[in-house]
């Protein structure tokens, strides 16, 4: 059931992004204490979820908290150095190094994934791996 609704989740068009989004202090509560040196904060909601974008230092991140002020998921962009060996082996197995960017590291629930583009001739594809560097094909790429 988590996996459905995260897909709807991700998967959802951007078209209820509203700058004016009145989000609940409990939300908001719980991401100040937890980012309090965010900057160029942006906030969607998704469904019964928010969805913040912001920065730490140079790097781009992303939280997901329910209304009652639970932290669902993190995402934080990484360089390719920065991934760990085992998920570097699997992806050096399958592609091209050159072809690899915009790594990040993703929290959901406990579990720690990591995710990619591909850059292709025409099209770009995304992909998401485990901790052990197998591609995960059941939880979608968090755009």
């Amino acid at each position: 059931m988590y996996l459905f609704f995260l897909t709807a989740l991700l998967s959802s068009c951007d078209s209820d992004d509203n700058v004016h989004l009145e989000v609940p202090s409990v939300v908001l509560n719980t991401f100040h204490r937890g980012f309090p040196e965010a900057v160029e904060v942006d906030w969607q909601q998704r469904d019964s979820l928010y969805e913040v974008d912001f920065e730490i230092g140079d790097r781009d991140r992303s939280a997901l908290i329910n209304a009652a002020g639970r932290i669902i998921g993190e995402k934080q962009e990484i360089r390719l150095e920065e991934i760990p060996s085992k998920v570097m082996s699997g992806l050096n197995r399958n592609f091209e190094r050159s072809d690899l960017s915009d790594p990040e590291r993703v929290e959901l629930q406990g579990r720690t994934l990591y995710q990619l583009e591909l850059d292709k001739f025409l099209f770009d594809e995304a992909i998401v791996l485990d901790d052990e560097g197998k591609i995960i094909t059941n939880i979608p790429y968090w755009d």
